[in-house]
């Protein structure tokens, strides 16, 4: 019951933002409403702002659990390939945006990190050199498989790190 309580709020995240969740190959988000009227006080915009004073937002989980549909949705944009294909997602996929009124942010999508075999093990070292740099952390749950090892690894690191 908890993966489709997580599930619903991570919907609700992506519809506040004005996106939608297509998990379907070949799904290309609307544009969302971005107006530079919306940003918080303070904050730089995206062009004044160097890659590295941007917040990284990173999600993590398991092969196929909806992370580069989310990012996408996110972006509002086809940024990651989205397929059935478990493992589709090879290196880390990286979109600089905007999202307001938080300011400049980079978006991460990452490999499964049950990624299996010996190139798979390299695709998961990258996911988890991410996981050490990353400032927000989003942990997407199968909901067809709920939390497991993989997820509950990465929750460790995160609360470890002291992130969100």
């Amino acid at each position: 019951m908890e993966v489709t309580k997580a599930w619903e709020s991570m919907k609700e995240l992506v519809h506040a933002l004005g996106r939608t969740v297509d998990s379907s190959p070949g799904h290309s988000p609307k544009p969302g409403p971005w107006n530079a009227e919306d940003r918080a006080p303070g904050v730089a915009s995206l062009s004044a702002t160097p890659r590295g004073e941007r917040l990284h937002i990173a999600v993590f989980g398991l092969r196929n659990a909806g992370k580069s549909s989310l990012i996408n949705a996110l972006a509002g944009q086809p940024v990651a390939l989205v397929s059935d294909v478990p493992g589709t997602t090879t290196d880390p996929v990286y979109k600089t945006m905007e999202i307001l009124p938080i300011g400049p942010t980079v978006l991460i999508d990452t490999a499964g990190i049950d990624d299996v075999g010996e190139l798979g093990q390299l695709r998961v070292k990258r996911t988890m050199d991410v996981l050490r740099s990353v400032d927000l952390p989003i942990l997407a749950l199968d909901p067809t498989v709920g939390l497991g090892e993989y997820e509950l690894s990465i929750a460790e690191t995160v609360k470890a790190k002291g992130l969100p």
